[in-house]
């Protein structure tokens, strides 16, 4: 059985080093006797599309059936959410491609793993759910407030970008970079995201 490699680092930690990942998943495609035909390696935040150009590669590669499986050392280092994992597995499915996260310890080419896969799913609607909730909420705040809300206004018909805003509130509130840095990494102004991730003051408590 063909399958490939992929590991990603964060640019904003310069300590990391994707060989950490790719050591473990050698030895493990080694171990189950699978032929690796490719590694892709992306230095870029989960969120940063852009310049996840080995993701890109990969799903090429994936759709032309050069490799039946992924193999990937945890969840969070290829995907942005659950949503977005299950989006890109209902695509590989078609493909006849499988993927093994290690460290989560889930293969999608059992029926267990596929259960967990399901699993996880129902909380991306959840996800969704919380994103509009807050989004109502933000421009309820700022009307409330006699502050302006501007016209790019991001609907709940966008779930790419719902779930993108949901990752970006998290992470503010975990106080890791700054609404300038979120809005460049989204292509989007920074007023936009201000107003689509910034805690009220009650939730900041």
């Amino acid at each position: 059985m063909k399958a490939a490699l992929y590991a990603r680092v964060s640019t904003s930690d310069k300590n990391q080093d994707p060989e950490n990942q790719l050591f473990h998943l050698r030895s493990h495609a080694e171990a189950q006797g699978l032929e690796v035909v490719g590694e892709y390696v992306d230095r870029a935040s989960a969120l940063d599309h852009k310049n996840r150009k080995a993701l890109r590669e990969l799903d090429k590669d994936a759709r032309s059936r050069k490799f039946t499986k992924i193999l990937i050392w945890k969840f969070d280092r290829m995907f942005r959410s659950v949503a977005h994992m299950h989006k890109q597995m209902s695509i590989w499915r078609d493909y006849k491609v499988d993927l093994e996260s290690m460290d989560d310890r889930w293969d999608t080419s059992t029926s267990e793993g596929r259960l967990h896969l399901n699993l996880l799913a129902s909380f991306a609607e959840f996800e969704l759910d919380l994103i509009r909730e807050r989004t109502a909420s933000s421009i309820q705040r700022r009307i409330e407030l006699g502050l302006p809300v501007g016209a790019d206004r991001i609907e709940a018909s966008d779930p790419e970008l719902a779930e993108q805003l949901m990752e970006v509130y998290e992470a503010l509130d975990r106080g890791e970079n700054n609404i300038s840095h979120y809005a460049r990494t989204l292509g989007i102004k920074r007023s936009t995201c201000l107003l689509y991730t910034s805690p009220s003051p009650r939730d900041r408590g």
